[in-house]
């Protein structure tokens, strides 16, 4: 490949529990060290509550319920860009940069996920930051029923 820079795609890697993470970063607006959102009355399990973040109210979703896995650990909020307005709970690892012709069809999470990579002997998954969205406005429309 004559330029690595244009054929390579940066992603936002992060942890939840023991399961590897990543979104693009174009679909990140910031990374904050984790602060407690403010509760929202009659939210499903899935919504943690509001958080601030660059002077946007931001909807924190609690990613390992929203992937059913064991762990309540918390370092960080990804906020993500969108019109929804949403964020992750993370442990955030760092930019990784990929080809994106190693995406691979999903093996598990395939609703939330556009995909998965193998990187350094970790696989990790993609999320579909727009399933995340949906999913998201889902919960909300369940919870007013």
């Amino acid at each position: 490949m004559s330029n690595d820079s244009q054929t390579k795609l940066a992603l936002q890697s992060f942890q939840v529990g023991n399961v590897d993470l990543a979104v693009r970063e174009d679909e990140v607006l910031a990374v904050i060290d984790w602060r407690e959102p403010a509760r929202l009355p009659f939210a499903p399990p899935t919504v943690l509550g509001v958080v601030a973040i660059q002077a946007r109210m931001l909807t924190v979703l609690d990613t390992a319920k929203l992937l059913d896995l064991e762990t309540t650990a918390r370092e960080s909020i990804l906020a993500l860009r969108g019109t929804e307005q949403l964020a992750l709970t993370a442990n955030v690892q760092g930019t990784i940069m990929i080809d994106p012709t190693d995406i691979q069809p999903a093996s598990r999470f395939e609703s939330l996920s556009s995909g998965m990579i193998q990187k350094d002997g970790r696989i990790i998954h993609l999320l579909a930051t727009e399933q995340l969205f949906a999913t998201a406005l889902e919960e909300r429309r369940r919870k007013r029923i």
